[in-house]
C-alpha cells in the first residue's frame, strides 16, 4: 500500500499529509495523482469542511522529485499530473490551509502550485521554515529555472 499520503477527518477537517519525509516530501507522479484525486473527492465530500495540506519529518515539500523529474517530467506530465492539483486546489469550493513547516521550496511552494499557496485563502507558516523557501538561487543550484516547477494555468475556476 502506497503511503505517500496520509489523510485523516476529524469535525469536518480533513488533514493530507504528504508523506515522503526521506525525499523532504518530493512530489513524484504517484503523489501528486494521489493528491490531485483526494482533493477533487474533498470537493465534493459532504463530510469535509476544510482541508489542511501538511508535510511529515520537518519538511512541507521540497518540490517536485527531481530523480524522477531527470526521466519523467515532461510538458504531458505536468498536464497529466501537476496541473490537475493545482486546478482541483483552486476550484475547491471549501477553504484549504497550507500548514507549512520547514522546507517548502520548488514545486512545493510557487505561487501558483500545490500545496502551499495555489488556493489563495489562506496558510500558516511555522518559525522553523521562515528560513526554508525556494528561491532563484535554490534553483539555479539544482539546475532548474526559477518558477518552472510551478507553471500553471493562472484561471482560478
Amino acid at each position: 500500500m502506497d503511503d505517500s499520503l496520509l489523510e485523516s477527518l476529524e469535525a469536518g477537517v480533513l488533514t493530507l499529509t504528504l508523506n515522503r519525509p526521506a525525499r523532504r516530501n518530493a512530489l513524484d507522479e504517484a503523489l501528486i495523482t494521489r493528491l490531485h484525486r483526494r482533493l477533487a473527492a474533498a470537493g465534493e465530500d459532504g463530510a469535509v469542511r476544510t482541508v489542511v495540506l501538511t508535510g511529515a519529518g520537518g519538511a512541507f515539500s521540497s518540490g517536485a522529485d527531481l530523480k524522477e523529474a531527470a526521466t519523467t517530467l515532461t510538458g504531458d506530465l505536468i498536464e497529466r499530473a501537476y496541473n490537475p492539483a493545482i486546478r482541483a486546489i483552486r476550484r475547491m469550493p471549501k477553504p484549504v490551509i497550507a500548514a507549512v513547516d520547514g522546507v517548502a521550496t520548488g514545486y512545493g511552494a510557487s505561487s501558483r502550485s500545490p500545496p502551499t499557496f495555489a488556493s489563495r485563502r489562506s496558510g500558516r507558516a511555522s518559525r522553523s521554515s521562515s528560513h526554508a523557501w525556494g528561491s532563484p538561487s535554490t534553483a539555479v543550484r539544482v539546475g532548474s529555472c526559477p518558477g518552472w516547477w510551478g507553471s500553471a494555468p493562472t484561471s482560478s475556476r
